[in-house]
């Protein structure tokens, strides 16, 4: 589901020491938690520069630059000989409860107490096997509050290709979930909720705050209308020069909900097309991704740059950090144009 079960740090000295063509190999250990449910895991590396303790990107197979994440293979998990004791386990909520015939949640970690709409919950729930045999079952995760009742989520706890009839007796296991809050969540107050049959059991309180967003377009200095893959638009932009900086003023609009948290890429060019400067982030500075608009909402974006006389220009366009690839530039026939706009101020 893309929730980290286990991530290990190792401090690597001396790269900027490496040769050119030299081969190093490095040995990292990885843990397995106590009641991670028997599956395939994704094992993936990244790096992270020390002195400004960003990811640093690396270039793919093709060439495309922008990702951040490597995977480099899978991890198969399989069950313990010996289960691990419930009281061992460190979570924020002991309450044993019985949901269905032969199953027991034993407690939760709490979920953030405070998201905007689009956000994700990620609780943490402990469920044993009391039983040597049990049906499998499905529950709900519903937000309850005085704008309403909403459905999060509804499946088969841990796993759909781990279900309950098919664990061990006294098999204990950590579910961790990620249930989204609509987009067009009101603000408010609300309870968190697992609903199993008849039995309802509150695993939490959590504020849905309110998101300020654009429906109108704003006012920009230059219209442009270029579409990015059918998931957004540069509806237009403004340059700003000052002695000190030169700051770029992008506008987006979306097509439709993007479930992909898209990166911006502006690259500073001189005349010659070489790259001077470049930024790239989520937009508004990381804190406000793609996974969070409205349908034809506007989003302002704003970049600034050391200030230059003359003789340069931007190249804008949206990637992938998973695989750094570049969402393509539509023309009128949906011809694909290249996978970034040129702005000349």
């Amino acid at each position: 589901h893309g929730s980290v079960i286990y991530r290990g740090d190792v401090y690597m000295a001396g790269t900027d020491e490496w040769r050119a063509g030299e081969t190093l190999i490095q040995r990292m250990t990885v843990a397995i938690p106590p009641a991670t449910p028997p599956g395939d895991y994704r094992v993936r590396i990244a790096w992270v520069g020390r002195a400004s303790n960003q990811y640093v990107a690396y270039a793919g197979e093709s060439g495309a630059s922008g990702a951040i994440w490597a995977e480099i293979g899978t991890l198969a998990v399989t069950r313990p000989a010996s289960f691990p004791d419930p009281a061992a386990l460190p979570m924020d909520v002991r309450q044993p409860t019985e949901v269905a015939p032969g199953v027991v949640l034993l407690g939760w970690d709490a979920p953030q107490s405070s998201l905007r709409p689009g956000e994700m919950l990620t609780p943490t729930l402990y469920w044993q096997a009391a039983d040597s045999a049990r049906p499998a079952f499905r529950m709900q995760a519903l937000l309850r509050g005085a704008p309403g009742e909403t459905v999060l989520w509804t499946g088969q706890p841990v796993d759909d290709r781990y279900t309950a009839d098919q664990w061990a007796e006294w098999e204990v296991l950590a579910d961790r979930a990620q249930w989204t809050i609509p987009r067009e969540q009101p603000a408010g107050d609300y309870s968190l909720v697992l609903l199993v049959g008849a039995t309802a059991i509150q695993v939490g309180q959590v504020e849905v705050v309110g998101v300020a967003r654009l429906f109108v377009p704003p006012p920009v200095a230059t219209v442009m209308n270029v579409n990015f893959g059918d998931k957004a638009r540069l509806y237009g932009y403004t340059v700003e020069h000052t002695n000190k900086t030169l700051s770029l003023e992008i506008v987006w609009q979306s097509f439709d909900n993007i479930p992909t948290d898209y990166k911006v890429f502006v690259h500073l060019v001189g005349a010659d097309g070489i790259i001077l400067a470049q930024r790239d982030a989520m937009p508004k500075s990381d804190t406000y991704p793609t996974s969070l608009w409205l349908p034809d909402e506007y989003v302002i974006d704003t970049y600034e740059f050391p200030a230059l006389d003359a003789g340069y220009a931007f190249r804008v366009g949206l990637y992938s950090p998973e695989d750094g690839a570049r969402l393509p530039v539509l023309g009128a026939q949906h011809d694909e144009m290249g996978d970034f706009v040129e702005i000349l101020p």
